[in-house]
């Protein structure tokens, strides 16, 4: 019984470069191995097949073939069962190989439009340098954007203005000293010691273990408070503010 690897017909299929790049509908002619049409390779009993004296015949034949747009030099198309034919086993298949004309000499058998062809092209390498050498130092700019980002601080951090912080607002933070003078008791300007970052709460569950919801009419360590859109001194703006240190 003959392999089915042996059943299978390569051949050669030239095409030119304009075809190979839009597709093109080519003709093939072949010549096979196949089953006596008469008999079918039956092998019956009795005096033998006159047609074929074995059960198979070789036959020639024209196949139109499709070739896909983009094909490259060297690649193979299958047409399945298009090959030699046996007695007993299935059809083998049909390979063409793809063969492309030389490019001309000196010409690059990369297209100069991609980045592989602009690199092996001399003419065009130092427009390919200095187009990566432009492009560097956004490439470097918006790493660090990314970088930044990622180091913005959480509710409580330090912060100078509002770009620090992750979430929320840049609070400022104010504290009143009071001066006694006899029985006098007199209270200070308020004076900054800081500022933090804040975001809008309900409850002290929606703020951090070192920071109070307190209401921002209420605190006075919020007089320097970011307007979030509740407007400034109404009762139900709450922020996350630092816990009020004992009075002095």
């Amino acid at each position: 019984m003959p392999e089915k690897r042996s059943l299978d017909v390569t051949l050669t299929l030239p095409v030119t470069a304009d075809e190979a790049a839009t597709g093109v509908k080519k003709r093939v002619e072949i010549s096979r191995i196949v089953r006596c049409p008469k008999c079918f390779a039956t092998y019956r009993a009795g005096p033998g097949c006159d047609a074929c004296e074995g059960g198979l015949v070789s036959r020639d034949e024209v196949l139109f073939v499709v070739v896909p747009p983009g094909v490259e030099r060297g690649q193979e198309l299958r047409l399945a069962g298009k090959g030699h034919e046996s007695a007993r086993d299935d059809a083998g298949d049909l390979y063409l190989a793809i063969t492309l004309p030389a490019p001309p000499k000196g010409a690059p058998e990369t297209p100069k439009t991609t980045l592989v062809g602009l690199w092996k092209n001399r003419e065009t390498r130092p427009a390919f340098f200095a187009v990566g050498l432009l492009a560097l130092p956004f490439l470097l700019w918006g790493a660090d954007r990314a970088i930044a980002y990622t180091k913005r601080a959480p509710v409580g951090a330090a912060c100078a203005n509002n770009d620090d912080c992750a979430s929320g607002s840049c609070m400022s933070l104010y504290e009143r000293d009071t001066l006694t003078i006899g029985t006098a008791s007199v209270t200070m300007l308020p004076r900054k010691t800081g500022a933090v970052c804040t975001t809008t709460c309900e409850t002290d569950a929606d703020c951090p273990s070192t920071m109070t919801c307190a209401p921002a009419s209420q605190s006075e360590r919020l007089s320097g408070m970011p307007d979030f859109g509740l407007g400034p001194g109404e009762p139900n703006t709450r922020a996350c503010s630092p816990v009020s240190p004992a009075p002095r």
